[in-house]
């Protein structure tokens, strides 16, 4: 039995140093969140992944990225930001496991809508404003949710290695974000000072030509 657990977790530290190492390769938010719904699928064969972030005034939790999309028009695409298992996620660190009720479980399944067991994890979105003095400060922080479904045949429930894959990676993808959004913001203000530069650059030429 020890040395089953002790495989079981020498394989889960390979997923983790594999997937970690997928997710870092780019600085891109959308490359970071397609690379971890497709890498973790692989890995934990899964149903469907899914990406819920919060819209501008944070009123709703809105369905940005998945593996399997649907087209149909009554395919729910955002939930109110107090729905229950929105909230219960948000105050956690760990891995929720969704009742078959969920609203977000099912929103999150994909074309047919129906799933086997589903997982979800809050993933803080840091940007260069929560840091003060180098410390994050989490009091106004954003949070993505991460929804993990497994096959509708499939009989298994979340292990509690599979959950520690989730949550670590969870952990390495909300580093990675911060990471992009840190290089995204310092882009944009380079862009910012490049264009006041040239306004000033212009307004000088234009005082010396009317001198």
């Amino acid at each position: 039995e020890e040395v089953g657990m002790m495989k079981i977790q020498k394989e889960a530290s390979w997923h983790v140093r594999m997937l970690t190492r997928e997710i870092r390769k780019s600085l891109d938010k959308h490359t970071i969140l397609y690379t971890t719904l497709v890498e973790l699928s692989k890995t934990l064969d899964l149903h469907n992944c899914a990406v819920w972030m919060p819209n501008e005034d944070r009123a709703e939790m809105n369905l940005t990225h998945e593996l399997k999309s649907s087209s149909s028009r009554n395919y729910l695409r955002s939930i109110p930001i107090n729905d229950p298992d929105v909230l219960e996620i948000r105050e956690s660190e760990r891995v929720t496991i969704l009742s078959p009720e969920s609203a977000l479980g099912s929103a999150s399944s994909g074309e047919s809508g129906e799933s086997g067991a589903v997982a979800a994890i809050r993933m803080p979105m840091l940007r260069v404003s929560n840091f003060k003095g180098g410390t994050p400060q989490l009091v106004d922080t954003h949070y993505a949710i991460l929804v993990l479904v497994l096959p509708v045949m499939d009989s298994r429930g979340w292990s509690h290695h599979e959950m520690e894959i989730v949550e670590v990676v969870a952990d390495q993808v909300a580093v990675a974000l911060s990471h992009a959004a840190v290089l995204e913001e310092s882009q944009l203000m380079r862009e910012k000072l490049g264009e006041q530069n040239r306004a000033l650059q212009q307004a000088k030429k234009n005082a010396m030509m009317a001198s």
